[in-house]
């Protein structure tokens, strides 16, 4: 990547204000650095004011990501004069410290970097390799334009993840870290009013982010039912962060800008191309293609089947798969996503040699009983046995399939919202959908290239 192409990833990183409710485990994680919980308790003020110092992290690093030159030094200068008094020498039991400590911002700009990274990870799937090398210099410069200099940060995801693991494992929660921690993550800090009705979702989150040590070192309680609690938190914040950014700015100031403004557009142009329908496909043979989408994908991809010209969705099948089109969307959004709205769309997917009705659209969405965010497209059917194909857009699947396979001790996962491909009936539904387009006699172009 170019500098100002990774500049541009790390921009739309931190403009996810989902992160912010990792910045309890990364405030948590600055303590567990004995010099740095001397220098907060003695100070700072956080039991009365503890979002004065969420705020000044937020506008420094803000600046530092997003600002122009002018705006960065100003930052600079302001974070300079807060960290004057912050210093004492060593004394008894306390090591010594000092705002300016090289090592010590290193430390802090890492905790945000490693917080942040979980947290989209947690919520998102992985990150692949391009991205996370981007977001780890990008968090360089959180240090950088302190005191701390790129000597000792990590250049790649990998060696990040590296020298984390190493400097976590030398961590040392101590009792002042102890003590700022129960200050924060209880009534006892000044909160504004309404605020401390969030704090044990907070609290969850907050050590659901931490390592294992730390967070045992720091006191909270760990169980295997409290971790089914915060990740199904988390599970919960992905899907409404995923719905929500679908719509435009407006609804979501905090949020990065709308993607469906950015992917449909893309995703009418390829569609144009593949089909031959738009003008730099015009010169190649009209081909078909596949429109595979899973789970938000099957929304992106509706819209786009809904705008584009009818000489190309009558060249496009269309096959969803964990769609919460109607479980979400149509509950939620019912002027945009209704039965009416989708059976308009399945009419642009309408093949008119075959029998009349759903059967004869070039769509099957699959659906599981166990998935909790997919489901079935159109629900004015009674419900029948899960895996029979009754030549519908919605074909019910088994899951889990209870028969153990042979000489396996073992009984089938629960898949859930994943896990597609493996099934047959993808395969099948795929091949099927395929040869209806196809028997037109076009040429069979598949695309846009998998999942949407």
């Amino acid at each position: 990547m170019r500098d100002q192409d990774e500049l541009e990833v790390f921009r739309r990183h931190g403009a996810e204000g989902v992160l912010l409710l990792g910045g309890g485990a990364a405030l948590l994680l600055q303590l567990a650095d004995p010099r740095i919980a001397h220098g907060v308790v003695r100070h700072s003020d956080f039991r009365s004011r503890p979002l004065d110092r969420l705020f000044g992290t937020l506008d420094y690093i803000y600046a530092v990501g997003f600002g122009d030159d002018e705006t960065v030094r100003a930052a600079v200068r302001a974070v300079n004069a807060a960290h004057v008094p912050v210093r004492a020498a060593a004394g008894e039991g306390r090591p010594a410290y000092s705002a300016f400590d090289a090592d010590a911002q290193r430390w802090v700009a890492s905790t945000l970097a490693a917080v942040a990274l979980d947290l989209r990870e947690r919520l998102w799937g992985p990150v692949d390799e391009a991205t996370g090398d981007a977001i780890v210099r990008g968090y360089a410069a959180v240090g950088q334009h302190l005191q701390a200099t790129r000597e000792g940060w990590p250049e790649t995801r990998a060696e990040f993840d590296a020298w984390w693991a190493d400097r976590a494992g030398r961590l040392a929660v101590g009792d002042e870290a102890r003590a700022v921690a129960r200050a924060l993550l209880s009534r006892q800090a000044g909160f504004p009013a309404g605020a401390t009705t969030l704090l044990a979702p907070v609290r969850l989150l907050t050590a659901a982010l931490l390592p294992a040590a730390v967070r045992e070192a720091y006191g909270f309680r760990w169980t295997a039912r409290t971790e089914r609690v915060a990740n199904g938190w988390l599970r919960g914040i992905g899907v409404v962060w995923d719905v929500g950014t679908f719509w435009p700015r407006a609804a979501h100031p905090l949020a990065p800008p709308c993607y469906a403004e950015r992917a449909v557009p893309d995703l009418i142009g390829r569609l144009q191309y593949l089909t031959g329908t738009g003008a730099e496909g015009a010169d190649g043979p009209p081909g078909t293609v596949l429109l595979s989408c899973h789970s938000q994908g099957t929304v992106l991809g509706a819209v786009v089947l809904l705008q584009v010209d009818t000489a190309t969705s009558a060249r496009t099948a269309f096959l969803t798969y964990g769609s919460p089109l109607t479980r979400l969307y149509g509950r939620f959004f019912p002027a945009y996503f209704s039965a009416r709205a989708l059976g308009r769309l399945g009419g642009f997917l309408g093949d008119g040699c075959a029998a009349p009705g759903r059967a004869a659209w070039r769509w099957r969405n699959l659906h599981r009983p166990s998935d909790p965010i997919g489901g079935p497209v159109f629900v004015d059917r009674n419900p029948t046995r899960a895996g029979a194909d009754l030549g519908d857009v919605d074909r019910p699947l088994l899951d889990p399939v209870f028969p153990r396979p042979a000489g396996d001790p073992c009984y089938p996962p629960v898949l859930g919202h994943s896990h597609w491909f493996d099934e047959p009936a993808y395969a099948g539904a795929a091949e099927f959908l395929r040869c209806r387009t196809r028997s037109a006699g076009e040429t069979d172009r598949r695309g846009p290239g998998g999942p949407a």
